[in-house]
């Protein structure tokens, strides 16, 4: 509990009282006193900036002389936790803080109740002004005095009596520490000490600047630091070399009275004890003290920031002291909000504004301090960030045929690599030559953005322990955090159960061909990557396609088994469940759920999942994505014509079969109760039709989910941003391709279609929303990797309408979709194309977006390099020398 006592121009009485449980309580007492005397001082001021000349400012100047002081007890015995320590806080609140810590085991009168009071006195009178009467003071409590001015004489002193009258100890000041602080020009005005050496500790509210250091102890009259007034040049100064100072004399001052001598009691024989106690220990705890109780401070990581629309940010700054509350004026741009207690900006801008300043003020109950934060939201662009290329880099290895990325970490797969390597290289840019002795083993890569540079090297070169040729190791991939995993459907092992061993050593017991595998790799605290996990179905079977579709996020992943035969249509949510499929709905499909054990790291089967309405070849899990706790899995050939939206949970699907590979997706979502997966939605097109391969890719990202129909054959161009809009399609465009977004109300938990898109040149064969889609908050991608345009450059402006010249076949275009935060509308946001495209390339074969990042890959491209390039669109010139080796391309939205 603290008391706040006011007497008017006298002083303040600040206490905690000490709780019942004994634990040390402060008591601060500020009070005035007249305007000081001194002996010969000399102040200087001027302009303190740094090493480039900008001003340091609102600093905490700490002048360190010779001082604190000593302290007597009743029996004259001198203690080292019995002394009187101050400074001057001139700089803030222009008084002079002296601690006393109370120590009654040293005094030979015992006070009944532990009753005290303190005064401060002089030499000949110990009771000038009462300062407080203490009950119930214990041993070790601390007293903190406040006194606006120096110390009227050397022998002035902090006394302390019991309330009977007995003088029990006395604190003589004999010197002190003197403060300063510079204003927001750097400017400063700060009182030395003559016939000492003063020096200056420079303290910002984020770093230590170093020591000042003047000499004046040769300097002991008035006349001599007047020579120093009328020549600059004769002050001894020692400056850092991050600092830069301009002095002048701005006074000197004489006290010519004489200090009363120290009054001895005359009951007692007392000593004055001079010795000093370690100044620099001091003045460093008063520094932790003034941080976090008066000096405020705060700082963020750029003097400005230039936001983009619809990209979350959160900008934390450095503060410094117990700062209470912060506020901000004018208000902030729309979407985005500044916490009140830790002044953390952070939202996700949906408004373009032009630039302003904002005042961030942060503050508590000794004041406050304010930064001025210019901020801009613009309408960003997308630029060509990093060009990708294998170390291993070889013809027909068809780098980038699938990609991911997640934050500062990227991944290419590629299932056709031809490497006999078992082992993994965490290497940087390792460098190594392929011996293409195992056909199509497949292989990862592994890139990582430098956060300081923002350079892409690769990271890692991932193969699986037990590889062999025709594995297919990377036909789908996906990463989360620190963990990727990837797909072999064609992995012939014939074990069904999971092996948690890091890089284990997997022996292929039995022959089972293609029942396929997946495996899991994980990042170790020192960055290098290994094999975590080997997964397998516990009812694996000859082609069963097991990894060709995979997922992650956080704990759980996913893998697609497109070949698996079962006729089951519910879902088995038995950890480690064990069961035999009947293989009477051949290619009906299923997915697997792993989940990690968070104290072991062991990955269990957590469930076994089949659509509600599973028939042979529907190929349920060729494709899946995973947010959270939502799961989208597809359909691609699933016959039925249905145009709605069924949003009952397991529900029962009647497939008339009358729209032959029309396709379908599945939301599956799990109970964050229960763990158990339950069917939450299957989605239709609005315009379902025979042939649309409707979920010929799909992606989900918290209330939104994406679903690509490669062959859909509407010439429409441009978005419909109608909920649920039902419309014909005209199939005047054959396999042009269209996607939709889906969204998920958060009251009723309803999935609706939020929009359907087609690009804004639209061309017959172009498969927009073919192999990959993606979507990350407010940003959705899409790609048409048979598009024709020969464009080398980026189109960001919003739904572009432009002619396709059609000179380049396949080589592959990406449109970037954003959604307005405020209207909820999708308009096109970018068109993407390599800087070296080309006919053939088939540029945007994958895609995956990630915040601010998209990678696409470019399976067919043909460059001989083995090189990453990481300039900004970049021009790469093309030398055809490796056909098919395949890249990956970057792009950054800023």
């Amino acid at each position: 509990m603290r008391i706040l006592i006011y007497f008017p121009f006298f002083f303040l009485l600040s206490c905690k009282i000490t709780s019942s449980d004994g634990k040390d309580s402060l008591i601060r007492l500020f009070f005035l006193q007249n305007d000081n005397k001194q002996k010969v001082s000399m102040s200087i001021k001027g302009k303190l900036n740094d090493a480039n000349g900008k001003p340091i400012s609102n600093s905490v100047l700490i002048l360190n002389t010779t001082g604190i002081s000593s302290s007597l007890s009743k029996k004259g015995r001198q203690n080292s936790n019995d002394t009187i320590r101050c400074v001057d806080y001139s700089f803030k609140k222009n008084y002079l803080r002296c601690v006393k810590i109370i120590q009654p085991d040293l005094f030979e009168q015992k006070s009944s109740n532990a009753c005290y009071e303190v005064y401060y006195g002089s030499s000949t009178n110990k009771k000038i002004q009462s300062i407080a009467k203490l009950n119930n003071i214990r041993s070790g409590q601390s007293i903190v005095y406040y006194y606006n001015n120096e110390i009227q004489a050397e022998s002035d002193r902090f006394t302390i009596f019991s309330c009977t009258g007995d003088l029990l100890s006395e604190g003589i000041i004999t010197d002190n520490t003197i403060g300063g602080l510079t204003d927001s020009n750097g400017e400063y005005t700060i009182n030395l000490k003559a016939g000492k050496i003063n020096t200056i500790s420079v303290k910002t509210p984020i770093k230590d600047m170093g020591d000042i250091k003047i000499d004046l102890s040769s300097k002991t009259t008035k006349e001599s630091l007047e020579e120093i007034k009328n020549d600059t040049t004769k002050l001894d100064i020692t400056i850092p070399s991050n600092i830069q100072i301009t002095y002048e004399v701005a006074t000197i001052t004489e006290d010519t009275s004489t200090p009363s001598s120290v009054d001895q009691n005359p009951d007692t024989t007392t000593t004055t004890n001079d010795t000093q106690v370690d100044s620099s220990s001091f003045i460093n705890s008063l520094m932790e003290e003034i941080k976090t109780e008066i000096l405020l401070g705060i700082a963020y990581p750029n003097t400005s920031y230039n936001l983009s629309q619809n990209i979350a940010v959160s900008i934390s700054p450095t503060l410094v002291g117990a700062i209470t509350t912060c506020s901000v004026s004018p208000a902030l741009p729309s979407g985005l909000s500044l916490n009140t207690t830790n002044c953390t900006i952070s939202g996700t801008p949906d408004t373009i504004t032009a630039s302003q300043n904002y005042t961030i003020t942060a503050a508590n109950s000794f004041g406050n301090i304010n930064t001025i934060l210019p901020i801009t939201i613009k309408d960003g662009v997308w630029i060509q960030d990093a060009y990708l290329k294998a170390s291993n880099n070889d013809a027909s290895n068809g780098f980038g045929s699938r990609v991911a990325i997640d934050g500062d970490y990227a991944v290419v797969a590629v299932n056709s690599e031809d490497n006999s390597s078992t082992t993994i290289n965490n290497t940087d840019n390792a460098s190594f030559i392929d011996d293409n002795s195992v056909a199509d083993s497949g292989a990862v890569y592994v890139f990582k953005r430098d956060a300081t540079t923002g350079d892409w090297i690769q990271d890692a070169y991932l193969k699986t322990t037990n590889a062999e040729a025709v594995d297919n190791f990377g036909w789908q991939v996906a990463i989360s955090g620190d963990y990727i995993i990837a797909g072999a459907p064609d992995e012939d092992n014939g074990s069904t159960s999971i092996n948690n061993t890091d890089n284990g050593s997997i022996t292929d017991t039995t022959f089972v061909n293609a029942s396929g595998a997946a495996y899991i790799f994980k990042r170790d605290s020192s960055g290098n990557w290994i094999q975590d996990a080997y997964l397998k179905a516990t009812n694996a079977g000859p082609v069963d396609k097991f990894g060709t579709g995979v997922t992650i996020s956080g704990n759980y992943a996913a893998v697609g088994a497109s070949g698996e035969s079962s006729n089951f249509t519910s879902i088995n949510n038995t950890d480690n469940a064990s069961f035999t499929d009947d293989d009477s709905a051949a290619s009906a499909g299923a997915v697997y759920v792993f989940k990690r054990d968070s104290t072991t790291g062991d990955w269990i089967l957590d469930a076994y999942l089949k659509a509600s309405n599973a028939e042979a070849s529907d190929s349920f899990g060729q494709r899946l994505a995973m947010s959270g706790d939502y799961l989208i899995v597809a359909a691609i050939t699933e016959d039925n014509s249905s145009t709605s939206i069924n949003n009952v949970d397991n529900s029962s699907i009647a497939d008339d079969n009358a729209a032959t590979d029309s396709g379908a997706a599945y939301i599956f979502k799990r109970d964050p109760t229960t763990g158990d997966w339950i069917q939450d939605a299957y989605l239709k097109g609005s315009n379902t039709a025979a042939g649309d391969n409707f979920a010929s890719s799909v992606a989900i990202s918290g209330n939104f989910a994406i679903v690509g129909a490669r062959t859909e054959d509407s010439n429409f161009t441009g978005i419909n941003n109608t909920d649920n809009a039902s419309f014909t399609d005209n199939d005047l465009s054959t396999d042009s391709g269209a996607a939709y977004i889906f969204k998920r109300d958060e009251t009723t938990g309803n999935w609706i279609q939020d929009a359907y898109l087609k690009p804004t040149n639209t061309g017959v064969g172009d498969k927009f929303g073919v192999n990959s889609i993606s979507i990350s908050g407010n940003y959705a991608v899409v790609s048409a990797y048979l598009e024709d345009n020969v464009s080398t450059t980026i189109n960001n402006t919003d739904n572009a309408s432009f002619t396709d010249d059609d000179s380049a076949t396949d080589a592959g275009a990406v449109y970037v979709f954003k959604r307005n935060v405020v209207t909820g509308i999708w308009t096109q946001d970018a068109y993407l194309k390599a800087t070296n495209t080309k006919a053939g390339d088939q540029f945007g074969q994958t895609v995956y977006i990630s915040g601010k990042y998209i990678i696409v890959g470019s399976s067919r491209e043909d460059n001989n390099l083995n090189t990453i390039y990481n300039t900004d669109n970049a021009s790469i010139t093309n030398d055809n020398a490796a056909t098919d080796s395949g890249a990956a391309y970057i792009f950054k939205y800023q």
